[in-house]
């Protein structure tokens, strides 16, 4: 491992490069889907990943955060040759929890399918369920790279996972649709089922074809898996990673004091998803029941009269899921580079004791974030109709759903970006617990929200994107009153969102302003042209302002150097 390890600044960029690239590959592999399958297709798609993310979060989302802390506290105290004795004690301890994991979302698929309503959606949960093993092993691997701030073969990893899914996810959904309907040409059943029209064909075919697109998922994990592994086996060792009875025992009591906390907070988090999945179709059920007319009426370009009751669940559920949290998910990907950066830096300064810069580099990641996600954040919430055009054009019915939705997801953005980071800067510094109490609250008003409001006819799937707003809202006003209380220092939210703030909404209006005097214009020209002038706009305004501090500066490459403190 390399010992110097990466500035938190160069950790950062290479992980939000990487996280760019792979959304623009999800996007090249999102949009071409989303024809394929439409609203309802995807819904079943949304639906595997909606039981695989809380169940795969379960054994998985600790691992990266134990290893990585515990090998920044091992290379802060120059005991040099933990790391890798670290990194065998997370393989031989958390692989078999991949396993069992694996094997109980395939057997607990048809109870899963059940329980949220979606039952078509039984193949494509089980095609999910070999990745959770795979993650497992990839997780340990990224803890371990990361722990040593070298955030090279994570970002690799990703690229080539997100590559290998574009490939084998659209070659396996084409296959399938082209091969069944092929059949209903030649006049033979369709998947088992004899048909009289194109539409019930594509019907048929739905669950079908997204359970193929989730096996190129699946393989894609296993790709990123080996590209891991290949780094780690390719790098010169010195040393034994071997460990005895004894060592394994103290490795894993430190592994799981971390991870079980962690894993149990990301399960509250993913278990936001699963609220929706939970709750969204079963509630969308009652309000067609109490209210069709009114429902179609808040859809009116979705052509919600057309279809029959019991599919119009699915197709909003799609719509939100498939589309306006595709986008959504966007901020969170890219500032989720900066809570990963975070994590090592402030773990090494609380193992050294460095109070006072510990408390300076708390709020300077917390403003370096909210620079990053109020622009993103707002600027989709304001543009949500031109970028939902831009990316799904041959989906009129399904984004006319999902730009409403999309604008309220937008603010929610910035809050799930900020409560995200103040999240690993809590477990860096030992309190693993409060995220977990934080996300339970968020979870709760989540599920009350979504509870009261989605049944509403009038306002049906509105209801989600406004629950998940609140949650996270919640989760960062609690979370940074926590972490003033481990850091031993009083942060400002007002003083850290204000000139960002402002900056954004120089940005938000910039953007608008070009879409109307290009109104002209082709729109996908237009919408290209208004994000340009909004980000050139914004990065002016945030430089003449002076948003970034001389602190914050100190976490860039040229001064990675810890001062001591005076």
């Amino acid at each position: 491992m390399n010992r110097k390890g990466q500035s938190f600044a160069a950790g950062a960029a290479t992980l939000m490069a990487a996280a760019l690239i792979v959304k623009v590959i999800g996007m090249l592999f999102k949009i071409p889907l989303t024809r394929m399958l439409g609203g309802e297709g995807m819904g079943y798609y949304m639906t595997a990943y909606s039981i695989f993310n809380p169940i795969c979060a379960l054994c998985v989302a600790g691992f990266p955060v134990a290893v990585s802390r515990l090998t920044a506290a091992s290379l802060a105290n120059h005991r040099r040759e933990e790391p890798r004795r670290i990194l065998t004690a997370a393989l031989l301890l958390f692989l078999p929890m991949g396993l069992l994991c694996s094997a109980g979302i395939y057997l607990a698929a048809p109870f899963f399918v059940r329980i949220v309503g979606n039952e078509a959606a039984l193949g494509a949960v089980r095609a999910i369920a070999p990745a959770v093993f795979f993650c497992c092993i990839s997780a340990v691997f990224r803890g371990y790279y990361e722990g040593g701030r070298n955030m090279v073969p994570t970002a690799v990893s990703q690229v080539v996972e997100a590559s290998v899914k574009l490939g084998a996810g659209i070659f396996c959904a084409m296959r399938c649709l082209e091969t069944e309907l092929g059949h209903f040409t030649a006049g033979e059943p369709v998947c088992g089922v004899t048909v009289s029209s194109l539409e019930e064909a594509q019907m048929v075919i739905a669950p079908y074809a997204a359970a193929a697109a989730i096996i190129g998922v699946t393989v894609s994990t296993l790709a990123g898996c080996l590209a891991l592994a290949l780094a780690y086996f390719g790098e010169p060792h010195t040393g034994s990673d071997r460990i005895g009875a004894a060592g394994m025992i103290h490795y894993s009591k430190n592994l799981l004091v971390t991870a079980l906390p962690v894993c149990a907070g990301a399960l509250v988090v993913n278990l936001s998803s699963f609220v929706d999945l939970m709750s969204v179709i079963n509630r969308l059920n009652c309000a067609v029941s109490l209210g069709w007319e009114a429902l179609c009426r808040s859809h009116p370009q979705a052509g919600l009269e057309r279809m029959e009751a019991e599919r119009v669940g699915n197709f909003l559920f799609g719509s939100y899921s498939g589309l306006a949290m595709t986008v959504f998910h966007l901020v969170p990907a890219i500032t989720a580079s900066l809570g990963v950066c975070a994590l090592p830096l402030i773990a090494s300064l609380a193992a050294r004791g460095s109070r006072a810069q510990l408390r300076r580099t708390v709020e300077s990641v917390l403003r370096i974030t909210v620079i990053v996600a109020l622009p993103l954040g707002l600027g989709m919430s304001c543009m949500a109709g031109q970028i939902l055009q831009l990316l799904f054009s041959s989906n009129p019915e399904e984004v006319s759903v999902a730009a409403v939705l999309l604008r309220p997801l937008g603010v929610a953005a910035v809050f799930v970006a900020v409560s995200g980071c103040i999240n690993s800067m809590l477990q860096a510094l030992g309190h693993v617990l409060v995220p977990v109490r934080l996300m339970l609250c968020g979870a709760a008003v989540k599920f009350g929200i979504n509870w009261a409001l989605i049944a509403r006819p009038s306002i049906n799937i509105l209801g989600a994107p406004w629950g998940t707003l609140c949650c996270y809202l919640t989760m960062t006003l609690l979370g940074c009153a926590a972490l003033e209380r481990a850091s031993g220092g009083q942060i400002n939210l007002a003083a850290i969102f204000a000139k960002p703030l402002a900056a954004s909404l120089l940005c938000c209006a910039a953007a608008v302003g070009c879409c109307r005097l290009l109104a002209s214009w082709p729109q996908w020209a237009a919408t290209l042209a208004a994000v340009g002038a909004a980000g050139a706009v914004y990065l002016i305004a945030v430089l003449l302002l002076g948003a970034l501090r001389e602190e914050d500066m100190e976490l860039l490459p040229r001064r990675t150097k810890i001062r001591k403190d005076r």
